[in-house]
């Protein structure tokens, strides 16, 4: 049965070459490397445990690689250390009689400290939790359990159910509300909109100055067509005075020909004197 890739040795006198320790070797890197890749760069496969300051061997993963950890004095940083050692190869490339010396050995290893290859920082290192501890993750208090909903993470309570369920079927988000609307089966339509607001056809204002110039006077105000003569004028005596002057401004008035793009002012004054005043006015529909 297999069990991977490994070497078969059927009877004494094995040609063992090059390609014999390639294939030994690749045979424990490559899973060695995915497991590495399944636990993830800086973690802590067993091992290197600080007690009181001082940190155990043990195996880390660090680029793609599970590499021995030097134990030693606790730092706050892990650095990578590498080195290669050279032997004399039964080969002699530039024929000088001299063997060629070449890389053989590879050796690596993480340690506490500066000065390798790579530095990063002790806290950067995660132990990788045991099947053991993953199968004994229990949920916290008030999660609940529903095969009928998708559960994206640890804070989906009781509360937060009950208010999903309180959305109606075919519910949509973002939708515009639109006064207009009057289709009662459109999206953008208002239930139970109010019958009796007040609406108005124009609002002006009209400067009168010295008005009524006599002791009573009438004027026109004039705006653009508003498509009806039925209305009603709400109005008010402004005075460009900043305090205005009960004695000049204090004035009686009522309209008269109501038409579509004017109406008739008329005033009377009590008392003496010029005026400077401004007619405000709104102009509300009548349904009679």
């Amino acid at each position: 049965m297999g069990l991977g890739n490994k070497l078969i040795v059927s009877a004494t006198g094995f040609p063992g070459t090059n390609k014999t320790l390639r294939f030994i070797q690749d045979a424990f890197r490559e899973p060695l490397g995915a497991l590495a890749q399944l636990a993830g760069d800086k973690t802590i496969i067993t091992g290197v445990v600080n007690t009181a300051g001082v940190v155990s061997n043990g195996f880390i993963t660090y680029n793609g690689e599970i590499i021995p950890f030097q134990g030693g004095n606790y730092a706050s940083t892990v650095t990578i250390i590498e080195a290669f050692e050279n032997v004399n190869y039964n080969t002699d490339a530039n024929d000088d009689t001299v063997l060629d010396s070449l890389p053989a050995y590879r050796t690596i290893y993480a340690m506490c400290g500066t000065g390798g290859i790579d530095i990063f920082n002790f806290s950067d290192l995660a132990p990788l939790k045991t099947i053991k501890e993953l199968s004994n993750f229990s949920l916290p208090a008030g999660i609940v359990i529903d095969a009928n909903y998708v559960h994206t993470d640890n804070n989906f309570t009781l509360s937060l159910l009950n208010k999903l369920n309180g959305i109606s079927t075919g519910a949509e988000v973002n939708v515009q509300a639109d006064w207009n609307v009057a289709n009662p089966t459109s999206k953008s339509f208002i239930k139970n909109k109010p019958t009796d607001l007040l609406s108005y056809l124009y609002k002006g204002v009209a400067i009168v100055g010295d008005f009524p110039n006599d002791l009573t006077a009438t004027t026109y105000i004039n705006f653009p067509d508003i498509g009806t003569s039925n209305y009603m004028v709400l109005g008010t005596i402004h005075s460009f005075r900043p305090y205005g002057d009960a004695a000049q401004d204090l004035l009686s008035w009522f309209t008269a020909a109501h038409e579509r793009t004017r109406f008739r002012l008329g005033a009377y004054e009590p008392f003496g004197g010029p005026q400077n005043i401004r007619f405000e006015y709104i102009l509300i529909p009548l349904q009679l």
